[in-house]
């Protein structure tokens, strides 16, 4: 009643705000009106399928923390998430903690501490990753490793809910034991190794992630998938298809049981 005789309706603001008992109306009324948010805050927005190089040269670029530190804040691993503990170190894996950097937008202050940066990023991963999924992930016989790094390969390759699990079944079928085509053969992974492990590493490594002359999944991920591709690598269509290739100009997709099939598929993508 005291807020709308005093014509203060309408003019509070959202947010977290301190009041006493010891205030009276009209200190109540002028806290609640005021901004309680940081002016020099600001978001950024790091889109699906980024690796952490790139995600880590803008934070630099804007302002947020060097980049090096905000990769190394990653490698220590100081922090307490629950999937932290399942993230196994292959020897030859070029980026232990890519594929969990999770694309969204975040909030930031100039000059943030980098151990804060990198908790944001892994904070949301591990809201995002619920318990059905690690359960789905047992039931598929995967690692959480394997399951984003699976992921991470979806992501680079497919520009949308319906091809990625279109995708993700060419995947899962090669995977599976037995399979005649031991091989993911996924471009992508290649670029990975030619574009961001670079002279980093050596060439057992960038070897390793070559899916077309590694049987199976890579070491790692290969970039930071998002949602949708989680849940195509967790629930793949149930289709027969080994193959699968798209026109780089109309990102139309085309799936093949067989190699001639898939030949033809080829000529009908522009791509022979």
């Amino acid at each position: 009643v005291v807020s709308k005789v005093t014509n203060n309706d309408g003019k509070y603001q959202f947010g977290e705000f301190e009041l006493y008992s010891s205030m009276s109306y009209e200190q109540i009324m002028k806290t609640l009106q005021t901004p309680t948010w940081d002016k020099s805050e600001f978001n950024l927005t790091f889109p699906e399928g980024w690796t952490i190089e790139q995600i880590a040269e803008k934070l630099e670029e804007n302002g947020v923390c060097d980049d090096d530190d905000f990769i190394k804040a990653l490698e220590k691993n100081n922090f307490e998430f629950e999937f932290l503990k399942d993230i196994k170190k292959d020897k030859l894996e070029f980026q232990k903690m890519e594929g969990y950097i999770f694309p969204d937008t975040y909030t930031f202050k100039p000059n943030e501490n980098p151990d804060s940066v990198a908790k944001k990023f892994l904070s949301n991963f591990n809201e995002k990753y619920t318990d059905s999924m690690k359960k789905r992930c047992k039931e598929l016989g995967f690692t959480q490793d394997e399951l984003i790094t699976l992921a991470s390969i979806i992501q680079a390759e497919a520009p949308d809910v319906t091809n990625m699990k279109k995708v993700s079944s060419v995947f899962h079928n090669r995977l599976k034991q037995g399979s005649p085509y031991p091989k993911l053969e996924s471009d992508p992974t290649i670029k990975y190794g030619r574009e961001t492990i670079k002279d980093d590493a050596s060439q057992q490594v960038i070897t390793a992630y070559n899916t077309y002359q590694s049987q199976g999944l890579p070491p790692g991920a290969i970039c930071n998938p998002g949602i949708d591709a989680i849940n195509a690598a967790l629930y793949p269509d149930s289709t027969d298809f080994y193959f699968f290739c798209s026109n780089l100009d109309t990102r139309e997709f085309f799936y093949a049981k067989t190699f001639e099939t898939h030949n033809a598929n080829l000529r009908k993508a522009g791509l022979r």
